[in-house]
């Protein structure tokens, strides 16, 4: 049921009907709107339905008033497992209920509470609560401003957790010493198994240590770590450190780092010798900046888009489910009329000077899919400009394109006129 933007007496309603439901284990409501009010009236379900086991509530808005209300829910029932309440904008307060539900509930395995900004006073709470738990098995808390205090009171609980295999913490900005706490928490917790640590501002101290720790951590599996600030040589004696002893890692995620020789050799080693998959960039100097005007144009509407803090999904938010083969083509100008429409714009006179910017290739057609691609490769801090090619980057200009139309149709008009015309009488001979 997503994307349906449930009113109050919607979710009253249907909240009444699934409340005594004997067979609905999964619920998905994602995108719904539900705001802390519809909150209220599906905690109703979670007080008395004994059947639902995977609940997603995520992007409804329900901040901190929601937050509270699920709690509250939360404390007396002993049947969901899974939960995922991300993009939900509970702030602090809102992650401080978070960290309630991981305290005092004792049957949700999986849990998902990123995009929601909780910041460290929050994280400090939820990683004292996670040292307590003792049925969480899935933790995503990526996207949350966590910082270095977060990061070491995580850690504290993330040594004591003897149940949790998976963690993910990515796009939190750490720093040096966060990372290094919990690379120290992850040798004390020997049950890990996947950890995501991208986008953490760790550095070559953290990755160092990482690579002395991989002996300790038996059971770690897969390990993200891109887009943090590694150099090519310390990236390198990192994987080179893995040939000798990979643990059992079957993948690693070191993107962000410009490939040389040497870690491109330390990675097709991996590959070879122990089927470790080493996902990393292809060095973008080695590539000419593109010519392709749409490229260059997308770029700087995407740089305009991060100012206002919009995304592709705030102008085009039904494209995943529309376009799943990728074949939904819009234009620039298309673009800026969502963005017109969005709402999130204060200062229409800097659309329009940017506007004015773009008037080559405007009519040129691209697809969302990469449309959004190129929005992640700015976002990411990746020079797009040096990038592998999409594929509108690899057609032809429209002019090229009506030139070659018009050199096909001479041609073919000049071969009906050499075309010789044989009389029928010396057809019959």
């Amino acid at each position: 049921m997503k994307y349906r933007y449930l009113s109050k007496s919607d979710a009253r309603t249907l909240s009444n009907l699934i409340k005594n439901h004997l067979t609905l284990a999964s619920l998905d409501l994602d995108d719904n709107g539900l705001g802390a009010r519809g909150m209220q009236y599906f905690c109703e379900i979670l007080k008395e339905n004994k059947h639902l086991t995977d609940l997603i509530l995520s992007r409804n808005n329900l901040g901190p008033s929601g937050a509270k209300h699920l709690r509250s829910a939360l404390i007396t029932n002993c049947f969901l497992i899974k939960l995922d309440i991300s993009e939900n904008n509970f702030g602090e307060k809102g992650g401080k209920y978070c960290a309630g539900i991981i305290e005092d509930n004792v049957s949700i395995k999986e849990l998902n509470i990123s995009g929601n900004y909780i910041g460290d006073t929050a994280a400090i709470a939820i990683g004292k609560a996670l040292g307590n738990n003792i049925s969480l098995r899935s933790l995503d808390i990526s996207w949350n401003n966590i910082r270095e205090n977060g990061a070491i009171s995580l850690a504290n609980g993330l040594k004591k957790n003897t149940e949790l295999v998976v963690f993910l913490a990515g796009n939190n900005g750490f720093g040096d010493e966060g990372g290094r706490a919990l690379v120290q928490a992850m040798k004390q917790n020997s049950v890990v198994q996947e950890v995501g640590l991208d986008a953490c501002r760790l550095n070559d101290k953290t990755l160092k240590l990482l690579g002395h720790s991989i002996g300790s951590l038996a059971d770690l599996q897969r390990l993200h770590i891109g887009s943090n600030l590694f150099t090519p040589q310390q990236a390198s004696l990192f994987l080179a450190s893995l040939v000798n002893n990979p643990g059992a890692l079957v993948y690693v995620n070191i993107q962000g780092v410009p490939a040389t020789d040497q870690l491109k050799a330390a990675a097709g080693s991996l590959l070879t010798v122990h089927n470790l998959l080493v996902n990393f960039d292809d060095p973008p100097a080695r590539r000419e900046v593109t010519r392709d005007v749409l490229t260059r144009n997308l770029v700087q509407i995407v740089e305009f888009m991060e100012k206002f803090g919009i995304t592709v999904e705030d102008l085009f938010p039904d494209y995943e489910d529309e376009d799943e083969d990728g074949q939904l083509m819009i234009t620039i100008k298309e673009v800026f009329v969502a963005m017109e429409c969005c709402g999130l714009i204060s200062k229409f006179d800097k659309l329009q000077k940017l506007r004015e910017r773009l008037q080559q290739g405007k009519g040129r057609k691209f697809s969302i899919q990469e449309f959004s691609k190129v929005y992640e490769s700015v976002c990411s801090g990746q020079d797009t400009l040096r990038a592998a090619p999409l594929r509108t980057h690899l057609r032809k200009s429209l002019k090229e394109e009506r030139e070659e139309k018009e050199r096909q149709r001479r041609q073919s008009k000049q071969r009906r006129r050499v075309t010789p015309l044989v009389p029928a009488a010396l057809e019959d001979e």
